[in-house]
């Protein structure tokens, strides 16, 4: 698991971007190096459950911009991470030239299965195209505060709640053989987690508030153990449509 980077935000950040949390683009200097960052003020959990999901999905080679826990010049707290600069898929879907493209490549991603596992997972239900990044040939994953849901038990049912990318997973396969295949890449997957103990190390590295933090191992924990079951119940039928959701 990688270390999690800190650093300090400095003066002159800008409001960036069309979230609820206030994001803001600047510069910060991290591990004695000046790097543009996205930052933004969250709440202790969201923080916390922020920082723990990108490591996790990073741990499991999902495309997901390196966190950095911040600080600005009055020592409060922001979540932090790399900027990579591009836009969202909101700002290609917006104009007719570029969204069957943009479908089309969303459609065919290498990581699209392994994502909407990792959303099983962290029950993602805010998955939408406002969180997912596209650099021109590879999409990137971002925005996870509001996941491993306080209000939810880890248990819920995925008839409650809809997984976006599992859904446009699901609706592409042509038949009952395709998917079955990815109940079973979803099985594959589960067992690399589970193996390489990539939840217990995320939540032995994250710092923050103990009864938080042991209640986000607690909710992974549950998640984890019943992740195959719950992806063999998404594989066994279509969702809602992500792109126009």
């Amino acid at each position: 698991m990688e270390a999690l980077k800190v650093g300090i935000l400095l003066e002159g950040s800008r409001p960036v971007g069309e979230g609820i949390n206030g994001a803001r683009r600047g510069f910060a200097f991290v591990c004695n190096e000046e790097i543009q960052v996205i930052a933004k003020y969250l709440p202790d959990r969201e923080l916390l459950c922020e920082v723990l999901c990108a490591q996790i999905g990073r741990e499991l080679n999902l495309p997901i911009p390196e966190p950095i826990l911040l600080f600005d010049i009055e020592e409060k707290p922001l979540f932090g991470s790399s900027d990579i600069g591009y836009p969202n898929l909101s700002h290609y879907l917006a104009k007719d030239s570029e969204k069957e493209f943009i479908i089309e490549k969303l459609k065919k991603w290498v990581h699209l299965q392994s994502a909407s596992f990792f959303d099983e997972l962290i029950f993602n239900a805010d998955r939408h195209p406002g969180n997912l990044l596209y650099d021109g040939n590879e999409f990137h994953l971002i925005d996870h505060g509001l996941t491993l849901h306080a209000s939810y038990p880890p248990e819920t049912s995925p008839t409650r709640w809809d997984n976006q990318l599992f859904s446009l997973a699901v609706n592409i396969c042509k038949n009952e053989i395709e998917k079955n295949e990815i109940s079973n890449n979803g099985n594959f997957w589960t067992d690399n987690l589970i193996s390489n103990h990539v939840v217990e190390n995320a939540i032995g590295s994250l710092i923050g508030d103990k009864v938080i933090v042991d209640s986000l191992g607690d909710f992974l924990s549950v998640r984890q153990n019943l992740l195959k079951s719950m992806i063999s119940i998404r594989a066994g039928a279509s969702q809602s449509d992500f792109l126009n959701a």
